[in-house]
């Protein structure tokens, strides 16, 4: 609102008001949550958000640091905090990744791992862990915690990363990029098992209260290397092109892959696609979607 003193030169003054009734005051809410809301304990989430409070502060004074990516770890404690207000919520699923746990010596990580988290995206994903965490233990929000390799799989029109935007090349006769050197190891994760992963999990939880505060890795346990995974597409796509390497990375782990033994032996998960299937199924879903089937040195346009 602007403020009255700031008229410009020669602006006309307002008529003075008349001066007005006072207005009712609203009564005061009782002590206590409303009707049906878990209780909430008001010290520790006094303390919570004197502590997000003060970190972002001290991140401030970085002009160049990416808020955006803390900004959705908050609106993920917004919802959290919603879900903790309605007694109807049965089950939450924080979707995390493998970035939460930040760079370790001691691969593959198990949930057992410290989140180490140390670039902007990363720590936003260990902040969101550690959140989903702190709810499920003092407020007995029934919720759990995914930890994911990359995913991939049709309708992902990002063309920055690596499945897509190899294919997408590969079908335009160009060469794919690869931003690394191509040595980065990673886990693939088919969109359909990821899915799969998710329902499962808020099915049990729902289930069982046991499970609350429980991180889950997710994940085929078969990492590959970024060259690896552009030569698998490649000779799935029949194509002898070579990817164009720009070496370009930076800030990135050099490798990170997931333990699911938690997953499988406490939930009964197992991914039902290979790498190779979901590739597969993945480059069927773009050649449909561009209307381009791939072949040696050509492209050829669907009828």
């Amino acid at each position: 609102m602007a403020d009255p003193e700031d008229q410009p030169a020669g602006a006309e003054s307002p008529a003075p008001a008349a001066a007005a009734a006072p207005r009712p005051q609203p009564a005061r809410a009782p002590a206590g949550p409303p009707p049906g809301e878990r209780e909430p304990h008001k010290p520790a989430a006094d303390d919570l958000a004197g502590f997000l409070h003060e970190a972002w502060a001290d991140l401030s004074h970085e002009a160049r640091f990416n808020f955006g990516d803390l900004e959705v770890s908050l609106e993920r404690d917004h919802l959290l905090e919603a879900c903790r207000r309605n007694p109807t919520v049965k089950a939450v699923v924080v979707a995390s990744s493998d970035k939460a746990y930040g760079e370790h010596a001691e691969l593959p990580y198990r949930e057992s791992h410290p989140l180490l988290g140390a670039h902007p995206y990363d720590v936003s994903k260990s902040c969101a862990d550690l959140l989903a965490h702190a709810y499920a233990n003092t407020y007995r929000l029934p919720v759990c915690i995914t930890r994911c390799g990359n995913f991939y799989g049709g309708g992902d029109l990002n063309w920055n990363r690596i499945v897509p935007g190899t294919i997408r090349s590969v079908l335009r006769g160009e060469r794919p990029v690869i931003r690394s050197d191509g040595s980065y190891v990673r886990d693939y994760l088919y969109v359909e098992d990821a899915a799969a992963a998710y329902t499962l999990l808020v099915e049990r939880l729902a289930a069982s209260a046991d499970l609350r505060g429980e991180a889950f890795n997710f994940s085929t346990e078969h990492p590959v290397t970024v060259r690896e995974l552009v030569a698998q597409i490649l000779s799935l796509m029949d194509s002898d092109l070579e990817p164009e390497i720009r070496n370009e990375a930076s800030n990135e782990i050099r490798a990170q892959y997931l333990n699911a033994r938690k997953a499988r032996e406490t939930l009964g998960w197992k991914p039902l696609f290979s790498l190779e299937d979901g590739l597969r199924r993945t480059l069927h879903w773009y050649e449909a979607f561009f209307g381009i089937k791939a072949r040696r040195h050509e492209t050829v346009r669907v009828r």
